[in-house]
């Protein structure tokens, strides 16, 4: 802003644009180092990466990436975590008879900080040992596992939600009942994933309208799961922050529960509704929360039933 210190001249503003842009990731230099460089086939050999800041040859902190060793520039040979000092060490001791070929291979955690490096080559001769060792193959088969989610419930030993209570204002009845507490989790949900691969899962129920023995219905959009908590087993691989929840909730228009005829897919009816997830789902958890139908008063008296189903995959 130009402020004239004359008359002779009226002020005025101007603007400009600029961009900040971040600061290129900084180039990095690995060098290798073989100990011994020569030795028996099957020897421990202990292979050392150091990486450094190729600008000021400064060492990287602990933490910044990983080193992966590798004969020949494509077997890798394993990985070793960047430490104190920009050093990161592997010890191998399955190098077979001949020369072999060895680079070390710098991965940054943050590839906005620091860029790749590879080592130079360095030369390991292993001789024929003076024992022959006896190589033996080792099999072992890792089982696929399952995926179930199950409930103490049956045709046989239903939930019960109890009986309806009419509200203050006789505007619908109302039941509800605990699907589980903290008190008593195993009366929930259950989930259990044993398969290999630590995959994610999602857990969903969907509900049928509740009907009595002449046909009335309650519409199964008045039905919520709300309250969705879950319950972590102590020692358990699943823990806290693991499965994230989320209510199902029944919001109709106007506030009065759904008739029997409306056709949507409110509440638990329809989905299904996902209630439950996990990003990496090896173990077992319990999943509780409060289901609770609301009826209009119309409904006529009687004992109603719904199939609630609970799915996962």
């Amino acid at each position: 802003m130009f402020s004239p210190t004359s008359s002779a001249y009226s002020g005025s503003t101007g603007d400009a644009t600029y961009v900040i842009s971040s600061a290129p990731a900084a180039d990095t230099t690995t060098a290798l180092s073989v100990n011994p460089t020569e030795a028996p086939a099957f020897t421990a050999v202990t292979l050392t990466a150091n990486v450094t800041k190729t600008s000021d040859s400064s060492a990287l902190g602990s933490g910044s990436g990983e080193v992966k060793f590798f004969d020949n520039g494509t077997s890798l040979l394993g990985t070793g975590q960047v430490g104190a000092g920009g050093v990161a060490t592997l010890v191998y001791s399955s190098f077979a008879v001949g020369t072999h070929s060895v680079t070390a291979q710098f991965v940054p955690s943050d590839s906005t900080t620091y860029n790749t490096s590879t080592s130079l080559a360095v030369p390991f001769t292993a001789d024929t040992p003076t024992t022959t060792p006896s190589s033996q193959t080792v099999d072992v088969n890792i089982p696929a596992g399952s995926l179930t989610i199950t409930t103490p419930y049956s045709p046989s030993n239903p939930f019960d939600l109890g009986t309806a209570v009419l509200d203050p204002n006789q505007g619908e009845f109302t039941a509800t009942a605990p699907f589980g507490d903290q008190a008593n989790p195993a009366q929930g949900v259950t989930v259990t994933d044993t398969r290999a691969g630590d995959e994610s899962w999602t857990a969903s129920a969907t509900v049928t309208d509740f009907t009595d023995a002449s046909s009335d219905q309650i519409n199964g959009e008045n039905l919520s799961f709300t309250g969705v908590t879950p319950s972590y087993l102590t020692g358990n691989a699943l823990q806290a922050g693991d499965v994230v929840t989320n209510d199902i909730t029944s919001t109709p228009p106007g506030g009065a529960p759904y008739g029997p005829s409306d056709s949507g897919t409110d509440g638990l009816k329809g989905g299904p509704h996902a209630f439950a997830t996990a990003a990496h789902g090896a173990g077992e958890v319990n999943i509780d929360g409060i289901l609770t139908l609301n009826a209009p008063t119309s409904t006529p008296a009687g004992a109603y039933t719904a199939t609630l189903t609970f799915t996962i995959a």
